[in-house]
């Protein structure tokens, strides 16, 4: 019998699993659950982190303070 295989998990917020059941990958964030073929996936990862790079410099070029918004933030990071 297969089970969950856990690709990444942040407890309290949410987990990224593959069942081994139905040959997709599940997203759960709070209640909230959203099952994606292994493309798909692929493409979310694509736009979040295409959206965290620009939210990034979002904040970098209208924040004074980034820090404020962003404390555990290591701003000398490169962005894509």
């Amino acid at each position: 019998m297969k089970t969950n295989h856990i690709l990444a998990e942040i407890p309290g917020f949410g987990a990224i699993f593959d069942c081994g059941h139905c040959g997709n990958l599940h997203l759960t964030v709070g209640p909230v659950s959203i099952t994606l073929s292994a493309d798909a996936y692929m493409q979310l990862m694509a736009l979040l982190n295409t959206s965290a790079a620009n939210y990034e410099s979002w904040l970098q070029s209208n924040s004074k303070d980034a820090s404020a918004i962003w404390p555990d933030h290591d701003s000398s990071e490169g962005v894509a």
